[in-house]
């Protein structure tokens, strides 16, 4: 999930840039702007500008904003405390993001054909064993490596191997399939996963798609639902051929619970993931997004997110309690939690803190 509040608190926000969007009327650019007079990143901290920024942004159907404005008029921030027009908020926040979400749906159903004018069937396309290389729809690397003149599949593999090791993500992601399918070379799922992971790297929409999967079933790698969607939404974020796929994958994920029923068994289990699993459910629960709206549920999950270690949890705690978002504002809760991350190495945390003078 993208976490636009802390991207904007980064040292490297493009202020000015945002400026110029918002006050061409990009909601996003809006909502961003309205987070940066809140908390005075390169301009002057203005309350009253982050609550007019937001409520444009609001207006114009940014759920973010929505939720951010639910929080001013919760927390007195630019505008009188308000506490039915919070609830007003908070819930055209859901309803927003359930109407995206439905609207996603229905216009790929109306609009993309898997069977699409080339004959190629996406949907079953990353089953077979020939790979899509070879198709008139995939272009052709410049290096060495040609697909049209590969004789057998020992020789296919061994021109990957090249390609691949240079760098080419056609060849790393042909590769992958070559090491998940034995073909040409010893089966292993693990070597597969890893060398979609090279691919997907450099923003290969299959290899990322391929990589999900991987994730979402456990083969080659730890089952991972938390890796799996955050392939999904890279890919749902991009202009590739797949976006709309991932966007398919997240709503199954979402809508179904299965990727919250997966969090929770997870957060229960102790193991390597449980920390940041807490920390995902707490997202889910703080924004309504999967899971029902409880922000007293997020805090919690944060709190045992954070108690485990998870950086991500400390600092996203300190943003709550430093803007009041879920709990009471307390400036030296916010800086202790933002103080416990930046120990840890992370970067938000260090620049909040930096932002407070501390």
């Amino acid at each position: 999930m993208i976490q636009y509040d802390i991207a904007c608190s980064d040292k490297a926000f493009d202020v000015e840039g945002c400026r110029k969007a918002a006050e061409s009327g990009y909601p996003p650019a809006q909502y961003s702007l309205g987070f940066c007079y809140e908390i005075g990143h390169g301009v002057s901290r203005d309350e009253g500008k982050a609550f007019s920024w937001y409520k444009n942004a609001a207006e114009q159907g940014n759920s973010f904003a929505m939720h951010a404005l639910g929080r001013c008029y919760a927390n007195s921030i630019g505008t009188k405390q308000d506490d039915n027009c919070a609830a007003f908020w908070f819930d055209k926040a859901v309803e927003q993001i359930i109407k995206i979400n439905d609207d996603t749906r229905q216009d790929e159903s109306a609009d993309f054909d898997w069977e699409n004018d080339d004959g190629i069937d996406w949907e079953t396309a990353f089953d077979d064993d020939e790979g899509l290389l070879d198709s008139e729809t995939e272009k052709k690397p410049e290096n060495e490596w040609d697909t049209s003149v590969v004789p057998n599949d020992e020789e296919t593999v061994r021109l990957c191997m090249t390609a691949a090791e240079n760098g080419n993500p056609d060849a790393q992601y042909e590769l992958g399939r070559c090491y998940e399918n034995g073909r040409g070379i010893s089966q292993s799922l693990a070597d597969a996963a890893a060398w979609f992971a090279k691919a997907a790297d450099q923003k290969h929409a299959f290899a990322q798609y391929r990589l999900a999967q991987c994730y979402e079933t456990g083969r080659g790698v730890t089952l991972d639902l938390m890796k799996a969607t955050d392939l999904y939404w890279e890919m749902y974020d991009s202009d590739s051929m797949m976006s709309k796929t991932a966007t398919r994958k997240i709503s199954e994920y979402y809508e179904t619970g299965i990727y919250f029923r997966w969090l929770s068994e997870t957060a229960e289990s102790g193991d390597a993931l449980a920390p940041a699993a807490m920390y995902e459910l707490g997202f889910l629960y703080l924004s309504g997004f999967g899971a029902p709206l409880d922000f007293d549920k997020a805090i919690q999950h944060y709190q045992k997110a954070a108690e485990a270690g998870n950086t991500d949890a400390l600092c996203r705690l300190g943003l709550c309690y430093e803007f009041g978002d879920g709990v009471t504002k307390d400036l030296e809760q916010a800086v202790s939690w933002y103080q416990k991350a930046a120990a840890l190495g992370d970067a938000h945390a260090t620049a909040a803190l930096e932002r407070l003078g501390l």
